[in-house]
């Protein structure tokens, strides 16, 4: 399978590479997901740079915290999802940018049909990003209403709204 991979920090275009590796295999309570699509996150280009707090890579390491994908195979000790399932994954120490990837089956959400795999890809990290600025950045108390809030920066197709901080 190929995976985007980097051995040493820097700026992306010239530390990123594709790499082949093994079909990784699902341990106790993981899911091996196929991904469909993972966006590029500031977090993504800042954690490649070495400037993203909290998460410490092991060279050689993998990109991505946020996708969408179809599980694939499922470790000893999985509940909750099957096969061919369409499931967001929320990886905390990068991977996602990979044609599959291992995570521990908690850190996967199951993805209603009717939405668009673009924006299951980018409902976790984006939408945090936006309540925390609200919260403490422009310091919106919880139950006020902040203005309307249009963004096509993602997935050049959609408008989200965001109504209560």
């Amino acid at each position: 399978m190929k995976a985007i991979q980097f051995t040493h920090y820097g700026e992306p275009a010239q530390v990123l590479t594709v790499q082949d590796l093994p079909l990784p295999e699902p341990g106790e309570g993981e899911v091996r997901v196929r991904i469909l699509a993972s966006p590029i996150n500031p977090s993504d280009l800042l954690f490649v740079r070495g400037h993203y707090a909290g998460v410490q890579p092991h060279f050689p390491s993998s990109v991505g915290f946020e996708g969408v994908g179809i599980g694939d195979a499922l470790g000893p000790q999985v509940h909750g999802l099957v096969p061919g399932q369409r499931i967001v994954v929320i990886n905390g120490t990068g991977g996602n940018w990979a044609e599959y990837v291992v995570a521990p089956a908690f850190s996967l959400l199951p993805v209603p049909d009717d939405l668009p795999d673009v924006q299951a890809a980018t409902s976790i990290i984006n939408p945090a990003s936006a309540i925390l600025m609200l919260r403490h950045v422009l310091a919106i108390p919880r139950g006020r209403m902040a203005a309307p809030i249009s963004s096509r920066l993602r997935t050049g197709t959609d408008d989200h709204q965001a109504g209560q901080a």
